[in-house]
């Protein structure tokens, strides 16, 4: 059924994944390399995959998060049960609309 899913997430996982193991391999044997002098070389492979994936994966959640649907989504999920009850949270933070009317007319 979402066989194409499991395709597409090992396809795009499986390259990552190889160049961590290769990394940990190295980190593993770090007397060898380091005598052979690319301990430098790894290092910096290692940070430019770090920020690489840094990119991807918070680039579209900083994006996103410009957008105002995003607030009520993330508050839907917050007070889920609430909303669930028939509860408004925006009655409950912002107080009694009685009041505030008898005080104007005041």
């Amino acid at each position: 059924m979402h066989g194409w899913f499991v395709w597409l997430t090992v396809g795009l996982t499986l390259p990552p994944r190889v160049f961590v193991c290769w990394l940990q391999i190295a980190q593993a044997i770090k007397p060898a390399i380091a005598s052979v002098g690319l301990w430098g070389s790894i290092k910096a492979l290692a940070r430019g995959y770090e920020i690489i994936m840094g990119l991807l994966l918070f680039t579209p959640i900083a994006f996103l998060a410009w957008f105002p649907f995003v607030s009520e989504f993330q508050t839907r999920m917050l007070f889920n049960q609430a909303f669930s009850r028939g509860l408004q949270i925006s009655r409950i933070l912002g107080g009694h609309k009685k009041d505030r009317a008898t005080r104007n007319k005041e």
